[in-house]
């Protein structure tokens, strides 16, 4: 395989992943506003499809296709920063293993 056909395979596979994404966000862009428009038509005020609600300063309430989530915003910050200091760890470990067999 030569250069010019790796360039071909890496930007067919570029162009693909960016189609899916770009797909993924026609398709939420268009349920929210058909749901949008049909709860004005209908005059419905009831759970949306897509969308969210604060109830206090770190309580949210989130709509996922009429299932209510209620996510604590100071729990979802300890756990991302969790998962962070674990990937930093991770990422000098490997960095200094690099640096052992360099050696």
């Amino acid at each position: 395989m030569g250069r010019k056909e790796e360039k071909n395979k890496k930007n067919y596979y570029f162009f693909k992943s960016m189609s899916i994404v770009l797909l993924m966000i026609i398709m939420i862009g268009g349920i929210v506003s058909v749901d949008n428009s049909f709860r004005q038509l209908n005059k419905i005020e009831d759970k949306m499809a897509l969308g969210y609600y604060k109830i206090t300063k770190s309580l949210y309430e989130v709509y996922i296709c009429g299932e209510k989530l209620y996510v604590d915003k100071e729990k979802v910050k300890d756990k991302y920063m969790s998962i962070k200091n674990n990937i930093d760890i991770f990422i000098k470990d490997v960095q200094n293993k690099n640096e052992f067999f360099d050696k």
